[in-house]
C-alpha cells in the first residue's frame, strides 16, 4: 500500500510464516528504506497466559505485560497496579485503601510477608503515576521488576494453591487405584 504519507508492506517471517506489517516513513527521496514501526509488535505474538487466575485479573496482567512487550512501562505498571487490587476485591478485600487490601490479604494469609512488602512496591509506584506525578524516566529494567512481583501475588494466590490441590488430588487418586482390586470379575469375598 502506498500513499503520499506513509509506506506499508506485508512480510512474512521465514521461521513460523505469520504475516507482519512494516511501516515505513517516506524520506525526501520517497521510499524510505528503514521500517519505522512493526504490527503486531515484535515480542507480542504470544501473550502470556495465567492459568487458574480469573480471567478478568488474567487479562489484565496480560495486557500488563504486552505494554511492557511494546514498550510503555508506565501502562505496565499502572495495570499491575490495578491487577493487584482487582486480586484483592476477589478474595473478598473490599474495604479501604489499596495500601489496606494488601495488608489484608497478607493478614488472611493470601500472601507472605515478602510478598505484601513486594506488592506495596507496586503500589506506591502505581499510585504516583496515577495521580500524575510521573518520574522522569521509569526504566525497563524497574518496571520489569514491579511487573514480577505482580506475576508473584497472582502465583501466591491463586496458581500455587491451585496446583498443589490438584497434586493432592493426584495422590489421592493413585492411592485409590491402588486400593482397588486388580480383576474385578473375580468374585472372591473381602477377607
Amino acid at each position: 500500500m502506498d500513499d503520499e504519507f506513509s509506506r506499508y508492506a506485508t512480510f512474512r517471517c521465514a521461521d513460523c510464516g505469520a504475516l507482519s506489517v512494516g511501516f515505513f516513513e517516506p524520506d525526501h527521496e520517497g521510499f524510505g528504506q528503514t521500517v519505522t514501526r512493526w504490527m503486531p509488535l515484535p515480542g507480542t505474538q504470544q501473550r502470556e497466559s495465567f492459568a487458574d487466575v480469573p480471567v478478568p485479573v488474567a487479562d489484565a496482567a496480560a495486557e500488563a505485560v504486552l505494554c511492557m512487550q511494546a514498550g510503555a512501562p508506565r501502562g505496565a505498571i499502572l495495570l499491575a497496579r490495578a491487577v493487584i487490587e482487582a486480586t484483592a476485591k476477589d478474595k473478598g478485600v473490599t474495604d479501604g485503601s489499596l495500601s489496606q487490601k494488601i495488608d489484608q490479604l497478607h493478614e488472611r494469609s493470601y500472601i507472605r510477608t515478602y510478598l505484601r512488602d513486594g506488592a506495596h512496591e507496586v503500589r506506591y509506584t502505581g499510585n504516583d503515576m496515577a495521580h500524575g506525578d510521573f518520574p522522569a524516566t521509569i526504566s525497563g529494567k524497574d518496571a520489569e521488576v514491579l511487573l514480577q512481583l505482580m506475576r508473584e501475588v497472582l502465583m501466591e494466590v491463586y496458581q500455587d494453591p491451585a496446583r498443589r490441590e490438584r497434586l493432592v488430588r493426584l495422590a489421592r487418586d493413585a492411592r485409590q487405584a491402588r486400593a482397588m482390586p486388580d480383576d474385578s470379575s473375580v468374585d472372591e469375598p473381602p477377607f
